[in-house]
């Protein structure tokens, strides 16, 4: 009975690549994210071996298509950077591996799985993922609070934050199936939304806060949950009420972030602002893939900036203007084009699937569009996460390609 019903929900794919994407953003335990990453290779491989011909069937797709372009220029950037060792070197492992790499083997790993498994394991790797690291999270608060270290006054636990707005909606989703009648698993459901909410705060991060709060309204609008959506108007005019009365404690971190409109003075002359100011010099051809060449024009060009806010680089915060700096109308063009096949395919992938399997589409929409969009704008966001968002897309839209 046991066999049956794991044989009915999983497969080895479906394991190993949900296995993996559950703790890609648990710290502390790289080996094991590498033994599931070379599990998934060897699983693709085996794919590929066995019918060749069903795995390049599902890798042509326009996300594949639009993954190619995009690493050409990513090959271009490295070309014309005034370091092209180093631009490697910086890219290989977060682009080359972690992008390309791996969402081709998670799309080899799952291409001949049944779509409804894949549907269950994406919402089952990333409720799993986002209660590991919010247990991690608030086990660590706890420390702090041995040593005396109050919540919401340090920076401590700001690298959780990509981590949660890369889950959260999952947590959206198994809001949408909760039933009143099952009070355990109402409490659980309940107990969980708080513990990521008070580490969400925790981790003073207002790219995150503003990613969750889109994602937020966008997926309960989309899932036409009316009363939530009530209700949290109602929640969110409390919180601001209380912000402004001081309920929070006057000039607490927490409060200052809350109503900070611009943490490091991103636009005019700030970090954005002057990032710009170097891209149009040279917008056509770009400067260079990797942060480390980024930090090297900055600084040669600050002295002929002495308005800009920062006469030392602190990158560019913003996924767009990074990829524009490294790789000039190519790499933004590519990555637009990637984007929008990306958003294009979720959301028909969301429109065409029926009742609760409707989740997993959305989800991957959802979560795509805060992380890189939202969150992408005004923080520096890693790209190496984009890998697993094309891999499952393309695996969960390969069935109906093929009908197609």
């Amino acid at each position: 009975m046991f066999k049956e019903t794991i044989k009915n929900h999983l497969s080895w794919g479906t394991f190993f690549v949900g296995g993996y994407i559950a703790f890609v953003y648990v710290t502390g335990i790289t080996r094991y994210k590498n033994l599931f990453f070379a599990l998934i290779a060897l699983i693709a491989l085996y794919f590929l071996i066995k019918n060749p011909k069903g795995c390049l069937s599902a890798l042509k797709n326009n996300i594949v298509l639009a993954l190619g372009i995009l690493t050409l220029a990513y090959l271009y950037s490295i070309v014309i950077s005034p370091d092209p060792i180093l631009s490697f070197s910086e890219i290989k492992t977060p682009f080359f591996r972690d992008v390309v790499l791996s969402s081709i083997i998670i799309t080899l790993a799952l291409s001949h799985t049944d779509t409804l498994k894949i549907q269950k394991m994406i919402m089952g790797s990333f409720l799993l993922g986002l209660s590991f690291i919010t247990l991690k999270e608030m086990y660590l608060f706890y420390l702090d609070y041995q040593n005396n270290i109050m919540p919401f006054t340090n920076y401590n636990h700001r690298s959780v934050s990509d981590g949660i707005v890369f889950f959260f909606p999952a947590l959206v989703a198994l809001w949408h199936f909760q039933k009143p009648q099952n009070y355990v698993r109402l409490v659980l459901t309940t107990l969980l939304i708080l513990s990521v909410l008070f580490v969400l705060l925790g981790t003073l991060s207002r790219g995150a806060w503003l990613a969750v709060f889109v994602m937020f309204f966008m997926m309960i609008i989309m899932n036409k949950n009316w009363k939530t959506f009530i209700a949290s108007i109602v929640f969110i005019c409390a919180a601001i009420f209380a912000i402004k009365s001081d309920y929070l404690g006057k000039g607490s971190a927490l409060t200052y972030k809350l109503e900070q409109t611009d943490s490091s003075h991103r636009y005019s002359n700030g970090t954005q602002g002057s990032a710009l100011t170097l891209i149009l010099e040279n917008p056509i051809k770009g400067y260079g893939a990797g942060n480390k060449i980024y930090d090297q024009i900055y600084n040669e060009s600050a002295k002929n900036y002495p308005d800009w806010t920062y006469q030392t680089s602190l990158g560019p915060h913003n996924i767009f203007l990074t990829i524009w700096f490294s790789a000039g109308l190519l790499g933004i063009g590519a990555f637009l084009f990637l984007i929008y096949f990306y958003l294009k395919q979720s959301v028909q992938e969301w429109n065409t699937s029926t009742g609760c399997n409707k989740q997993a589409g959305l989800i991957l929409l959802i979560s795509f569009f805060g992380y890189f969009i939202v969150r992408g704008n005004f923080e520096s966001v890693h790209l190496n996460i984009l890998g697993i968002y094309l891999g499952l897309l393309a695996a969960l839209c390969s069935k109906r390609w093929n009908k197609a």
